[in-house]
């Protein structure tokens, strides 16, 4: 029997899987030759039941073994990302955020996909600025180095979970723990991560993964109202997690401890605001309104939106010592224009001007 079956069925008993199990079933997936009801079959009963910790590192570990690397990073490098599926069709806050975050001197080397609905993913939104998503691993890595910022697009970078396309297909519309895998598989193996989660659940859960995992900053974001980030048109909330003998207490991070921070629009000056003021109206009025909150001309919550995702980030890097601190330098990079600059020199280099201009024109 194999690894995958055995999982199956242990599965479908209501057991739980072993770490090293759940990889060898992982590894049966990502092979190809495993049946597609039979991957959907574990990724569903594994939902259903709700993973364990061990289930989801087992799983992870098996990923990270058959991805590509785009070579080293800048130490200290993050990431700004988030799991989804929280159904509300926001603009794409994280790129905004990473863009901006990387102007206010982060260096970024952002994970990202597709959306699976609404067509506002990171690669929809740099695609549609001309910028080249199957890109080698070695521009990824210029990018990164050179711009402060580059792109990884998933599926380039995890080419053996095109295994896994056709039982995701089959379970569209259901969180699977690849959904919140995503997040946490960042082929530069980047130390420092902001992920945006839409389950209370997960928000201290990946976090203390990461942690385990060897990052030394994890920050996990979620707004009360669902949203996979933080935002002007709810109260929030942040997780911390540093390693055990990491970690910087000051930033309100014990030493390898969950440190919880509740993050209150209106305490931070910003304007309290509708979600529908951030949900844009098709594809391409999310590529107006990103780009827009990185210029800063886009409305007042989008531009407070994406600069309070960038001022965590900041937190996250090292960078900015609170919130409140990040929020403040990333809304000074919006409006002195530096983010705007930051995109500019992303886009001449990787993708076209000529659509930028296109995005902002509109």
């Amino acid at each position: 029997m194999s690894a995958l079956a055995e999982a199956v069925a242990r599965a479908g008993e209501g057991r739980a899987l072993a770490r090293e199990g759940a990889a060898a079933a992982m590894r049966d997936v990502l092979s190809g030759s495993a049946p597609d009801a039979q991957v959907a079959r574990l990724l569903s009963l594994l939902a259903e039941r709700g993973e364990t910790d061990g289930e989801l590192e087992g799983m992870l570990d098996a990923m990270m073994e058959r991805c590509v690397s785009p070579g080293p990073v800048p130490d200290g490098a993050i990431d700004v990302c988030g799991t989804g599926g929280d159904g509300a069709g926001t603009f794409n806050v994280s790129t905004a955020a990473a863009f901006v975050a990387s102007a206010a001197g982060a260096t970024v080397a952002k994970h990202g996909n597709r959306s699976s609905s609404g067509g506002a993913g990171s690669a929809d939104m740099l695609e549609a600025l001309g910028v080249d998503l199957s890109a080698t691993p070695e521009m990824a890595a210029s990018a990164v180095s050179g711009c402060g910022i580059g792109f990884m697009f998933a599926p380039a970078f995890h080419p053996a979970m095109k295994a896994a396309a056709a039982a995701r297909r089959a379970l569209a519309g259901t969180r699977t723990a690849l959904n919140l895998l995503g997040p946490l598989a960042n082929p530069a193996r980047v130390r420092r991560q902001l992920v945006g989660v839409s389950s209370e659940a997960h928000l201290e859960r990946l976090p203390a993964m990461l942690a385990r995992r060897g990052s030394e900053c994890a920050m996990g974001v979620r707004s009360a109202n669902g949203l996979d980030e933080l935002s002007t048109c709810s109260p929030g909330r942040a997780v911390v997690a540093t390693p055990a003998g990491g970690g910087d207490p000051a930033r309100g991070a014990p030493r390898g401890a969950l440190a919880r921070i509740d993050v209150r629009p209106a305490d931070l000056g910003l304007q309290e605001t509708g979600l529908g003021e951030i949900v844009p109206g098709g594809p391409r009025d999310a590529l107006r309104m990103m780009v827009g909150a990185i210029d800063g001309t886009a409305c007042r919550a989008a531009v407070e939106t994406a600069a309070l995702n960038a001022g965590a980030a900041l937190v996250v890097a090292g960078i900015a010592g609170s919130i409140r601190d990040g929020l403040e330098a990333a809304l000074g990079v919006v409006r002195s224009g530096a983010a705007s600059r930051r995109l500019d020199e992303f886009v001449g280099a990787h993708g076209s001007l000529e659509l930028l201009e296109g995005a902002r024109r509109q």
